[in-house]
């Protein structure tokens, strides 16, 4: 009997094993670091900015690039500017970088702003249409436990560092 049950789990094991090396070989294959992250924004170039340490995100636009290495921007949605190292900045994709085919897959963790605010959250890509995507944020559970799906725009929605 014990070698009877060895014999049942062998075949299961191996077939498991295959198939996550499959998805991981997929997903690595399939998805490229996008180009807009690998740049340093330029002056009035819309970001993702990180004002506080509890990681507070928002949109805002960059005023200044500083010769140390730091970058002014501003809030959107206020006055309120910052002065900001870059590791504190996401840059978003330009209208030309948008190709989300190349850089974006589903179950992928992106930082995205949410729908109707300028704050950015982490979410989990859905399903990708077009020139947007649905996301799942995290924490956005409604009051019967579903994550809902939120379409969000491509222009918006970036990687982490």
């Amino acid at each position: 009997p014990a070698q009877d049950v060895a014999k049942i789990r062998k075949p299961w094991k191996r077939e498991r094993q295959v198939d996550v090396a499959a998805r991981s070989t997929k997903a690595q294959r399939s998805v490229v670091r996008p180009p807009h992250m690998d740049r340093t924004p330029a002056v009035n170039e819309l970001v993702a900015a990180k004002i506080a340490s509890h990681e507070l995100w928002i949109l805002a636009t960059v005023n200044v690039l500083n010769a140390e290495g730091t970058l002014q921007v501003k809030d959107y949605d206020s006055d309120r500017t910052f002065a900001l190292q870059r590791s504190q900045i996401l840059t978003l994709p330009a209208p030309g970088e948008i190709k989300t085919e190349k850089w974006l897959a589903p179950g992928m963790q992106v930082m995205a702003m949410y729908p109707e605010t300028t704050s950015f959250y982490s979410a989990t890509v859905s399903s990708i249409k077009g020139d947007s995507c649905d996301l799942q944020f995290a924490d956005d559970e409604d009051e019967t436990g579903i994550l809902p799906s939120h379409a969000v725009p491509v222009r918006v929605i970036t990687l982490r560092n």
